[in-house]
């Protein structure tokens, strides 16, 4: 995995060889890198660069400027925007408040003697990786926050409730904090700044997917920077004689026993909530491909997802909330053909969406606990599928139903 040598490497910024190796452990055994490992490695991949990058940064200042510091610094933030839109947007709230430490560093309290020069092969190599990067901006100005595609109705930032939120703010908040305050070294103030704005970020969510991506994720990009900043503080601790040498020692077995249990929960359990393609569904599929299809109804958005990428066609869905502006019109469409929208014109609807079947997965949306139902969904919203003329059942195993679309010809 990428991810391990981004954070020894970075780590060693921070932290001896063997420390550094631990911190990459706990990182290897995080619950949160579990997640994004079943739900998609593009965050992963992404935040990984930036370690790169950072590491690029640091190396840059540190010492004399070489093909490999440049290097690695320029590819992985050009690289960044391209892989993932939400890594791109933390990093562009994250790094301005990096560079103000860098600068003010050492010439805070005696600007007049700046020296500019010092800081040019940084600037320049930051500079042209961003120029690099500004080939993704195309993308990035269709999926800006309001944008008809990914805002939702609902409040643009609002605080989160949940625990995981809280603790998040509460742990890396105190601890940047006080690495802050107790290190007037650049590299723990960095890391310091990262707990700070991450955990500060990760309080916040948002009904536009732009803006909560930023958010929500904070909450697992700031476990790069969490386990080696506490080993510092450890360090700090035991190197000041206010802890016994044992107490790291003792605090990180217990570390790692809960996070290889958390880590082993938390997979099975996502890997559960991701199975948006059955192998019943697999089959449905195949009986799609081998008799001829147009485009295919689905009733989740990740399953739309990989019908879409399996059968190379579009795969209109249903929503669990009202849909951002851009897919209001779809959705309709969608919900007349399955029936939940009385005396609606199907037959127009099915010629729009240029749509010859409908794959159900029925456990959809009550796959886990505390979920919404799906959104303008009648009472009985299956049954009610099953009910419409236009509609034969021509597969049905488990949870997977599929209709092949008759235009109410029987």
């Amino acid at each position: 995995m990428l991810v391990l040598p981004a954070v020894y490497l970075l780590s060693r910024k921070l932290l001896n060889a063997a420390n550094s190796l631990l911190a990459t452990l706990f990182i290897a055994i995080d619950p949160f890198q579990a997640e994004m490992i079943v739900t998609g490695a593009l965050p992963l991949i992404a935040m990984s660069l930036y370690l790169f990058c950072l590491w690029g940064i640091i190396d840059i200042i540190q010492k004399k400027v070489n093909i490999l510091n440049v290097s690695i610094t320029i590819i992985s933030l050009a690289l960044i925007p391209f892989i993932n839109q939400t890594t791109a947007g933390i990093i562009f709230v994250i790094l301005p408040f990096v560079f103000l430490q860098i600068f003010c560093e050492e010439y805070l309290n005696f600007w007049n003697k700046f020296n500019f020069r010092k800081y040019i092969p940084l600037v320049s190599t930051v500079f042209i990786g961003g120029l690099i990067s500004l080939f993704s901006l195309p993308y990035y100005l269709k999926v800006l926050p309001g944008s008809e595609l990914m805002s939702y109705p609902g409040a643009w930032v609002y605080l989160a409730h949940d625990g995981v939120a809280w603790f998040t703010f509460l742990t890396c908040g105190f601890l940047g904090i006080y690495i802050f305050n107790k290190s007037s070294n650049l590299v723990p103030r960095i890391f310091a700044i990262h707990l700070i704005l991450m955990g500060t970020l990760s309080l916040f969510l948002s009904y536009d997917e732009t803006i909560i991506n930023v958010f929500y994720r904070s909450r697992y990009f700031v476990r790069f920077f969490f386990y080696s900043s506490l080993i510092w503080v450890f360090l700090y601790l035991q190197n000041k004689q206010l802890i016994k040498p044992f107490i790291p020692k003792l605090i990180s077995t217990f570390f790692i026993y809960l996070l290889i249990f958390t880590y082993g929960w938390t997979f099975n359990t996502q890997s559960e909530y991701s199975k948006t393609i059955t192998k019943n569904s697999e089959i449905a599929i195949e009986i799609m491909e081998g008799s001829g299809h147009e485009n295919v109804i689905s009733n989740s958005f990740s399953m739309s997802l990989w019908v879409s990428a399996l059968m190379k066609v579009q795969s209109p869905h249903i929503w669990t909330s009202e849909p951002p502006s851009a897919h209001t019109e779809t959705d309709q469409k969608t919900r007349c053909v399955l029936n939940w929208i009385k005396d609606c014109d199907y037959e127009k609807a099915i010629e729009n969406l240029n749509v010859s079947h409908v794959l159900l997965e029925t456990r959809f949306p009550y796959y886990k606990e505390n979920v919404e139902g799906n959104y303008l969904a009648p009472a009985n919203q299956w049954e009610v599928t099953n009910q419409a003329s236009w509609l034969d059942l021509i597969y049905e195993k488990g949870t997977t139903r599929l209709y092949r679309i008759n235009n109410g010809i029987n």
